[in-house]
């Protein structure tokens, strides 16, 4: 069987610096990504971990989620039980392209799996501690990162790397989608807090952001190739535009929902110790505050790498579809 054809429009000579630039603000963007992704992991990690009062919104939020495992947990636990069928598909996905020696996809993808993966582990286990910082109160192991996020975050990132150009941005909205769920399920389910999927997302973000700087190399090698002579425009992605903005518009909404929702419990909270006399409608509110806040860091992580999966600017050959 012949294997399908892509039709491209040619290319004339085009001069170095037409793909010089476009190939530095790539670069530049997933170095911004990635050095953004470790100080914001930081930051969290350090009011999350060695502060009382980010001890006690994630205690809050961690003690308010046993409101929702009634009608929400039902469907959590079916999305958590999916992850072992979507993970071996990946796998598989992986297998398959490396089989066909497309070793730079299976490579890019071997490194947002695998990378994220051993670096949760690596963080939960081996380099963060939760120190105990409100008395009396028994559940301060530490689970940041987010095992379960992590895979689910880089599974997403994983698919977006097979997927079509044109397709891509459909995937993408779709593993964000798949992305939230699972971490608000991790909260609701009672297994995670806040603050470890938050950090989870931005793991991915990392590893995310250097697959797509390692993809930019062989773009930048390939385009040394065709400068001077016939080279093809990748097909345009449908539905880009709407998908950025639905995924930043969704970022900024529930992003200032977390933000309003978390501030007003902290302004309940008490001076020390364990948040136990909060009131339903505050437990409430810093239960929404921290799902909010899950949603948004996924939106916002999808978007910005969706973007550098575009490769703004190059006119390079697309990398992850079948060529004649």
């Amino acid at each position: 069987m012949s294997r399908p054809q892509i039709i491209d429009r040619p290319v004339l000579g085009r001069p170095a610096a037409a793909t010089a630039r476009p190939l530095l603000w790539w670069r530049l963007g997933c170095l911004a990504l990635m050095l953004g992704s470790v100080a914001a992991f930081v930051v969290v990690a350090a009011i999350a971990l060695h502060t009382v009062l980010g001890q006690q919104l994630d205690t809050a939020s961690f003690q308010a989620a046993a409101h929702g495992q009634t009608l929400l947990w039902r469907f959590g636990h079916r999305v958590l039980d999916t992850m072992s069928i979507v993970l071996t598909a990946l796998l598989v996905a992986v297998a398959i392209a490396a089989l066909r020696r497309r070793w730079l996809l299976a490579a890019q993808a071997a490194l947002v799996m695998g990378g994220a993966s051993l670096t949760t582990e690596l963080l939960k286990l081996v380099v963060l501690q939760r120190p105990n910082l409100l008395g009396a109160y028994t559940e301060l192991a530490n689970s940041l990162p987010s095992g379960h996020t992590t895979l689910a975050a880089s599974a997403a990132v994983t698919a977006m790397l097979f997927a079509p150009r044109p397709a891509r941005p459909l995937v993408a909205l779709l593993g964000a989608a798949y992305t939230a769920a699972v971490g608000v399920s991790t909260l609701t389910g009672r297994w995670h807090r806040p603050s470890d999927v938050v950090c989870a997302l931005l793991v991915v973000a990392f590893w995310g952001g250097l697959a797509a700087l390692v993809a930019s190399y062989e773009t930048g090698a390939r385009a040394k190739r065709e400068v001077g002579g016939a080279g093809r425009v990748p097909r345009r992605s449908r539905g880009l535009p709407a998908v950025l903005v639905t995924c930043f518009g969704v970022a900024v909404a529930t992003g200032a929902g977390a933000v309003f929702a978390l501030l007003r419990t902290a302004s309940v909270m008490p001076a020390g110790g364990v948040p136990t006399d909060l009131d339903r409608s505050s437990e409430l509110l810093a239960y929404a505050g921290g799902a909010l806040g899950i949603v948004s860091v996924t939106a916002l992580v999808f978007a910005l790498l969706l973007v550098l999966r575009e490769r703004p600017g190059s006119a390079a050959p697309e990398l992850w579809e079948t060529s004649a």
